[in-house]
């Protein structure tokens, strides 16, 4: 026992009273950051969700132009518009079923008149509730209050406009393929009125209450025990009018669980550490004031008479810095989780985004067979490839790798994918898409990030187009007889360094049976155990000794033959393959 009227005794004291001060300070501080957390979390989630609202908006405009050009452009409409023709009708409907098929989007396509009139509609819905009405380009509300994007394009026969073709789609509907965690999707109108793709908690009201103020926002609310995150961002026509809320519903009761035991783990334990302490303390007192005892017994010894005694000798040790060095562990061990979660939440944000960018369709065309990979070095990587078919039936085909690594090349990445799927729908000229590419990038690029880059443009039936390369690794060549060579177009800059730099293209053929492979630095400056790079030679070793193999053959054959050769050393950098091989016609 301690004696209060004792030095020992006022020193434990106060230093327990000071203990316990910082216990309660520290749960206080914890309690706070996971309140910052959770707004942090929401704000993140906010801006993530925006973000992937506007590139799936502006990506599906583009298609919805391109569905409706190509629709237009059918002699299958004239006949329809001309008079009722049932093989024309049939056929309209083979193509927009074909659409449907080829995009996974429920498409809804509506023919008008030249005075409004609806002549057919075919898909999955239909533009306007009554017949004259005006069909525009972007966002607009359906009759049933859905969310549509529509793409409005003429019926020319010569210089005259005989009708229009309407391409549309349910964005709340497009958006559940990207958005596949929320519980539920919708659309609150500017009137108050909603509309779900699935039942809601009575607490989604409190999202509804302050509708259409004209700014994005997140509401947390729980109910029957789970944890409900709800997320409103407006949505404006072409001309700035708001429209309505697109809403997303999403249980993070699993979550909130998770930081709740979290953070009543810390709490315990740093409770279970400040007792230990103090029991570590009182017996540090002890030991620490048994020499000074052991003089006051000697002192009072000596004043009653006995001068023979002496003191053993005695170790003593300051204990108070191992004190203070575990206070300091625990809140370094608080800030180290709370900096592992948000950047949890960032590579999970970054993750979706750069998922969204890799493509899994590869059967563009009968005449050629396409087959990609990417291998991330990382969790976020720094390489995009892509390919789609453009307007005029060619197959664009690139491959790029962004300067860096996380969050921001990321997010670049995904901002040239989609540039570039834009420019392409503007331009026809290799050189152009990717000068207007480079613009673009140039402009507002504060983080000085660049991307090389490798675009084709290729014809299908006779493997001849056009090709840029941005200071991107020269692409091989593969012929059928098991020989491979470089392919050596003008090498211009990379993208996003320079505006207004006049890129030169190159002519590009692809014979019968060869195969194109495009392919990052990660591919011949793949390392092994003692440092040694892949280089050329293997490279092109490796890549010839495929032949006539099927892309998918050639580029997992290739990523074996990367494996064997690294035996096992982290990979430095990441690899990205696309091939692309000529069929014979009757393939």
């Amino acid at each position: 026992m301690l004696k209060t009227n004792s030095l020992r005794g006022h020193v434990a004291l106060i230093v327990s009273a000071a203990l316990l001060s910082v216990t309660a300070i520290m749960l206080l501080y914890a309690e706070g950051r996971a309140t910052l957390l959770r707004d942090r979390h929401a704000a993140d989630q906010l801006a993530s969700a925006q973000e992937l609202l506007t590139t799936v908006t502006d990506l599906d405009a583009a298609l919805l132009r391109r569905i409706a050009s190509d629709l237009a452009n059918q002699p299958a409409v004239d006949a329809v518009l001309g008079g009722t023709d049932p093989a024309a009708m049939a056929e309209l409907q083979d193509m927009v079923a074909a659409a449907v098929d080829a995009t996974g989007a429920a498409l809804g396509v509506t023919v008008l008149a030249d005075d409004g009139t609806v002549v057919a509609r075919l898909g999955m819905a239909a533009v306007g509730p009554a017949e004259g009405d005006v069909a525009v380009n972007g966002l607009g509300l359906g009759a049933a209050g859905d969310l549509r994007l529509a793409a409005v394009e003429p019926v020319r026969q010569g210089n005259r406009v005989t009708g229009q073709v309407v391409a549309s789609l349910d964005l709340v509907d497009r958006a559940r393929r990207f958005l596949r965690g929320a519980s539920a999707l919708g659309v609150i109108s500017v009137d108050g009125t909603v509309r779900t793709t699935g039942p809601v908690p009575e607490g989604f009201s409190t999202l509804t209450d302050g509708c259409c103020a004209g700014a994005a926002r997140s509401v947390g609310f729980g109910e029957d025990g789970r944890r409900y995150l709800a997320l409103a961002i407006p949505m404006r026509d072409d001309q700035g009018d708001l429209l309505a809320e697109f809403v997303s519903l999403r249980d993070v009761t699993a979550s909130s669980q998770r930081h709740f035991i979290y953070g009543s783990t810390a709490a315990v334990m740093l409770i279970l550490a400040i007792m230990l302490t103090l029991g570590l303390l009182m017996h540090v007192l002890r030991v620490s004031f048994r020499p000074l005892g052991a003089v006051v017994r000697l002192l009072q010894q000596m004043a009653e008479g006995a001068t023979t005694l002496t003191l053993k000798p005695m170790q003593t040790s300051d204990e108070i810095q191992a004190l203070i060095d575990t206070v300091e562990r625990v809140r370094a061990g608080q800030e180290a989780r709370d900096r592992l979660l948000k950047l949890d939440t960032q590579l999970a944000a970054a993750r979706n985004v750069q998922q969204s960018l890799v493509p899994s369709d590869f059967d563009l065309s009968p005449r050629l067979s396409l087959f990609g990979a990417m291998i991330p070095a990382e969790e976020v990587g720094g390489d995009f490839f892509d390919l789609f078919e453009m307007q005029d039936g060619r197959i664009a085909i690139l491959i790029a790798d962004v300067s860096g690594k996380g969050i921001g090349p990321a997010l670049f990445a995904a901002r040239a994918a989609m540039m570039l799927r834009a420019n392409a729908g503007r331009y026809t000229d290799a050189a152009d898409i990717v000068s207007a590419t480079n613009d673009a990038l140039c402009d507002g690029n504060t983080e000085d990030l660049f991307i090389s880059m490798f675009l084709a443009l290729l014809d299908p039936a006779t493997g001849q187009g056009q090709c840029v390369n941005c200071g991107h690794c020269q692409p091989f060549l593969i012929t059928p007889d098991h020989k491979a060579r470089h392919v050596t177009p003008p090498n211009n800059i990379v993208l996003g360094a320079f505006d207004d730099y006049p890129f030169q293209p190159a002519e590009i053929a692809i014979a019968r049976d060869e195969t194109l492979l495009i392919y990052s630095d990660g591919f011949d400056e793949a390392q092994n155990p003692a440092g040694e790079l892949l280089g050329d030679a293997r490279a092109s070793d490796m890549a010839a000794a495929f032949g006539r193999t099927d892309p998918q053959a050639l580029v997992e054959g290739i990523l074996s033959g990367i494996a064997g050769f690294s035996d096992g050393a982290s990979q430095a950098d990441d690899i990205t393959l696309l091939a692309v091989q000529r069929l014979q016609p009757d393939t």
